[in-house]
Protein backbone atom coordinates (compact mmCIF):
# COMPACT_ATOMS: atom_id res chain seq x y z
CA UNK A 1 0.00 0.00 0.00
CA UNK A 2 2.82 1.96 0.66
CA UNK A 3 4.69 1.80 -2.88
CA UNK A 4 1.09 2.59 -3.82
CA UNK A 5 1.05 5.88 -1.64
CA UNK A 6 3.92 6.69 -3.66
CA UNK A 7 3.37 5.91 -7.01
CA UNK A 8 0.50 8.27 -6.55
CA UNK A 9 1.95 11.19 -4.73
CA UNK A 10 4.72 10.69 -7.64
CA UNK A 11 2.51 11.46 -10.87
CA UNK A 12 0.72 13.89 -8.76
CA UNK A 13 3.94 15.79 -8.25
CA UNK A 14 4.99 15.69 -12.15
CA UNK A 15 1.64 16.49 -13.31
CA UNK A 16 2.20 20.05 -11.75
CA UNK A 17 5.38 20.37 -13.57
CA UNK A 18 3.95 19.00 -17.07
CA UNK A 19 3.28 22.30 -19.25
CA UNK A 20 0.01 23.20 -20.23
CA UNK A 21 0.48 22.74 -24.00
CA UNK A 22 -1.45 25.59 -25.88
CA UNK A 23 -2.20 24.90 -29.53
CA UNK A 24 -3.14 28.14 -31.50
CA UNK A 25 -2.62 29.50 -34.71
CA UNK A 26 0.64 30.78 -36.08
CA UNK A 27 -0.87 34.16 -36.69
CA UNK A 28 -2.65 34.05 -32.96
CA UNK A 29 0.63 33.07 -30.98
CA UNK A 30 2.78 35.60 -32.55
CA UNK A 31 -0.17 38.84 -32.57
CA UNK A 32 -2.01 37.97 -29.18
CA UNK A 33 -1.00 35.12 -27.27
CA UNK A 34 3.19 35.36 -27.13
CA UNK A 35 2.78 39.38 -26.02
CA UNK A 36 0.56 38.26 -23.01
CA UNK A 37 2.71 35.51 -21.22
CA UNK A 38 4.95 38.01 -19.65
CA UNK A 39 1.88 38.67 -17.80
CA UNK A 40 0.55 35.05 -17.35
CA UNK A 41 4.57 34.52 -16.11
CA UNK A 42 3.80 37.48 -13.40
CA UNK A 43 0.53 35.67 -12.35
CA UNK A 44 1.24 32.07 -12.45
CA UNK A 45 5.42 32.34 -12.45
CA UNK A 46 5.78 28.24 -11.65
CA UNK A 47 3.22 27.59 -13.97
CA UNK A 48 5.10 26.07 -17.32
CA UNK A 49 3.27 26.90 -20.38
CA UNK A 50 4.20 25.08 -23.66
CA UNK A 51 2.98 27.26 -26.91
CA UNK A 52 2.75 24.67 -30.21
CA UNK A 53 2.08 27.63 -33.20
CA UNK A 54 0.47 25.42 -36.38
CA UNK A 55 -1.67 26.15 -38.76
CA UNK A 56 -2.51 22.20 -38.39
CA UNK A 57 -5.29 21.14 -36.18
CA UNK A 58 -3.60 18.45 -33.49
CA UNK A 59 -4.92 15.93 -31.68
CA UNK A 60 -6.10 16.78 -28.32
CA UNK A 61 -7.33 12.95 -27.96
CA UNK A 62 -4.02 11.52 -29.07
CA UNK A 63 -2.30 13.90 -26.19
CA UNK A 64 -0.31 15.97 -29.06
CA UNK A 65 -1.91 19.51 -27.06
CA UNK A 66 -4.03 20.45 -23.98
CA UNK A 67 -6.10 23.41 -24.71
CA UNK A 68 -7.01 23.91 -28.76
CA UNK A 69 -7.72 26.73 -30.56
CA UNK A 70 -9.76 28.89 -33.44
CA UNK A 71 -12.54 26.93 -34.70
CA UNK A 72 -15.82 27.94 -36.70
CA UNK A 73 -17.91 24.94 -35.99
CA UNK A 74 -18.03 23.20 -31.96
CA UNK A 75 -16.00 20.37 -31.83
CA UNK A 76 -18.39 16.97 -31.59
CA UNK A 77 -15.71 15.53 -29.60
CA UNK A 78 -14.65 17.66 -27.26
CA UNK A 79 -15.92 20.67 -25.21
CA UNK A 80 -15.71 23.70 -26.24
CA UNK A 81 -15.99 27.52 -24.89
CA UNK A 82 -15.87 30.51 -26.74
CA UNK A 83 -13.17 33.27 -25.84
CA UNK A 84 -12.97 36.02 -28.48
CA UNK A 85 -14.81 36.03 -31.61
CA UNK A 86 -13.82 37.68 -34.77
CA UNK A 87 -14.66 39.24 -38.12
CA UNK A 88 -13.44 40.48 -41.44
CA UNK A 89 -14.44 42.77 -43.87
CA UNK A 90 -12.19 44.32 -47.03
CA UNK A 91 -10.37 47.74 -46.35
CA UNK A 92 -8.87 50.28 -48.53
CA UNK A 93 -7.44 53.56 -48.23
CA UNK A 94 -10.04 55.89 -48.06
CA UNK A 95 -9.28 57.79 -51.35
CA UNK A 96 -10.48 54.62 -52.92
CA UNK A 97 -13.73 54.92 -51.41
CA UNK A 98 -14.15 57.83 -53.81
CA UNK A 99 -12.02 56.94 -56.71
CA UNK A 100 -11.20 53.42 -56.88
CA UNK A 101 -13.03 50.78 -58.75
CA UNK A 102 -16.72 50.47 -59.32
CA UNK A 103 -16.32 46.89 -60.68
CA UNK A 104 -14.70 43.81 -59.32
CA UNK A 105 -12.71 43.79 -63.05
CA UNK A 106 -11.52 47.21 -61.95
CA UNK A 107 -9.76 45.57 -59.02
CA UNK A 108 -7.03 44.46 -61.63
CA UNK A 109 -5.03 47.42 -61.61
CA UNK A 110 -5.01 47.09 -57.77
CA UNK A 111 -3.14 44.55 -55.64
CA UNK A 112 -5.26 42.38 -53.27
CA UNK A 113 -3.40 41.26 -50.26
CA UNK A 114 -4.54 38.21 -48.09
CA UNK A 115 -3.54 35.85 -45.50
CA UNK A 116 -3.17 32.33 -46.20
CA UNK A 117 -6.49 30.06 -45.19
CA UNK A 118 -6.57 26.10 -45.85
CA UNK A 119 -8.30 25.09 -48.96
CA UNK A 120 -10.59 23.02 -46.70
CA UNK A 121 -11.89 25.67 -44.94
CA UNK A 122 -14.95 26.29 -46.53
CA UNK A 123 -15.91 29.68 -44.32
CA UNK A 124 -12.11 31.37 -44.63
CA UNK A 125 -12.17 34.81 -45.13
CA UNK A 126 -10.80 34.98 -48.61
CA UNK A 127 -11.49 37.41 -51.57
CA UNK A 128 -13.15 35.40 -53.65
CA UNK A 129 -15.82 34.62 -50.90
CA UNK A 130 -16.40 38.33 -49.91
CA UNK A 131 -18.97 39.35 -52.58
CA UNK A 132 -20.68 36.17 -52.12
CA UNK A 133 -21.50 36.90 -48.61
CA UNK A 134 -22.53 40.62 -50.42
CA UNK A 135 -24.96 38.71 -52.94
CA UNK A 136 -22.96 39.49 -55.96
CA UNK A 137 -21.06 37.80 -58.78
CA UNK A 138 -17.54 37.71 -58.53
CA UNK A 139 -15.94 36.33 -61.65
CA UNK A 140 -13.27 39.09 -62.92
CA UNK A 141 -11.25 39.64 -59.51
CA UNK A 142 -7.59 39.05 -60.22
CA UNK A 143 -5.33 36.82 -58.24
CA UNK A 144 -4.51 37.83 -54.73
CA UNK A 145 -1.16 38.35 -53.77
CA UNK A 146 -0.07 35.99 -50.92
CA UNK A 147 1.01 37.46 -47.68
CA UNK A 148 2.49 35.21 -44.76
CA UNK A 149 0.72 36.23 -41.64
CA UNK A 150 4.09 36.73 -39.94
CA UNK A 151 4.83 39.17 -42.41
Amino acid sequence: MEAFSTAIATIQRDRDKQPLRVTTTNAFASRWLVPRLPRWRKVRPNAPIEVIGTDGVLDLHAGDADVIRYARRLPTNGIAEEFLSDSSWPVCKPELLTSGPKRAADLRGHVLVHSWWSPSDLSAPIWQRWPESARRKWRDVPEPKHMNHLS
